[in-house]
């Protein structure tokens, strides 16, 4: 009987492990889900963006990471799920890849997000002088207040198509006038910036000038090369080219960097030539745009866009106005 007993007390043990066995929980083979859910695929970013994303699981997401054009970023293991992107140093109208995977505790990793996008630098303010948009006026929007006073341009449409956003000039005696002093010497550094379109009639022209007779600076193009150009006169004359020939009714965006006597041109974001003048130029009266104070080589067509740094932008900065809005 004693026998017995013990055979039963261990088969209720024997059947007991079993079923104890049979309630343990099973392995979590269950993988997050992840969406991007800002920025939008094939979107635009500009200077800095939040990159979110959207992660689950059926028990919970252990961590996200982030990765851009193939790099690790960032990994974070508390919500929200985000990575504040700052694109600043990135080249303007570069495309790049963003990429985000979710983990949970079991270390399953959900099929990753993926998408693309367009990286616009805003233009750089950092030592700006003067930035003349010509929204409707020719109000200076520096916050530096060098309003100008328009002498017969017409206002007109932009490069976007925009109605009344840029001036028309009409190569006779249309000028606006500004109140920034224009001077090319040793330990001076400026840089200019403009979007031009010439009319059909256009030869030559001065984007932005000041003086006259004997002492006077002008950027613009010349009449036999149609290529970017800039004089600077005190008793002698000294003139520098760029290389590229223009073409009428054609959008452009020239920049001027002048460091001293030297001077780079650049011509749609890229570098179009270099040189140095064997004179400086310190001219008494301030700067015009569209002409000089002697009405000589007044422009013909639509500018717009202008800005005056009182410093030397950099190749990349160029390029961020060059691809403003897109362009």
């Amino acid at each position: 009987m004693k026998n017995i007993f013990t055979l039963f007390l261990l088969a209720s043990i024997f059947i007991g492990c079993e079923i104890d066995n049979s309630t343990q929980p099973e392995k979590d083979t269950t993988s997050p889900n992840i969406y991007i859910t800002s920025p939008t695929n094939n979107g635009i970013v500009l200077d800095s963006t939040i990159i979110v994303v959207d992660a689950s699981d059926n028990i919970a997401v252990d961590k996200v990471e982030f990765y851009i054009d193939g790099n690790l970023v960032s990994t974070r293991s508390t919500t929200p799920w985000q990575y504040n992107w700052n694109v600043v140093n990135l080249s303007p109208n570069t495309t790049h890849t963003i990429l985000a995977k979710a983990y949970d505790a079991a270390n399953n990793i959900g099929n990753p997000a993926t998408i693309t996008i367009t990286v616009h630098i805003t233009p750089t303010s950092d030592g700006i002088v003067a930035y003349f948009p010509f929204n409707g006026n020719a109000y200076d929007e520096s916050g530096n207040g060098n309003n100008s006073t328009v002498n017969g341009a017409t206002l007109t449409t932009d490069r976007f198509g925009n109605n009344n956003k840029a001036y028309f000039f009409n190569r006779l005696d249309n000028y606006i006038q500004t109140n920034y002093d224009l001077k090319i010497q040793n330990g001076n550094t400026f840089s200019f910036a403009c979007w031009f379109k010439t009319d059909n009639t256009q030869i030559s022209g001065i984007y932005l000038g000041c003086g006259l007779g004997s002492s006077h600076v002008g950027f613009g193009h010349y009449t036999s090369t149609r290529k970017l150009w800039a004089n600077c006169r005190n008793g002698t004359i000294s003139d520098v080219s760029g290389n590229t020939v223009l073409s009428n009714n054609t959008w452009y965006l020239a920049v001027f960097v002048i460091n001293g006597l030297n001077i780079q041109f650049y011509l749609n974001g890229t570098s179009d030539g270099s040189g140095s003048f064997s004179v400086g130029a310190d001219p008494s009266s301030t700067g015009r745009i569209g002409s000089r104070d002697d009405n000589w080589n007044i422009f013909g067509g639509v500018l717009d866009d202008i800005r005056i740094y009182n410093r030397i932008l950099t190749l990349q900065e160029i390029q961020s106005l060059y691809h403003e809005g897109g362009w």
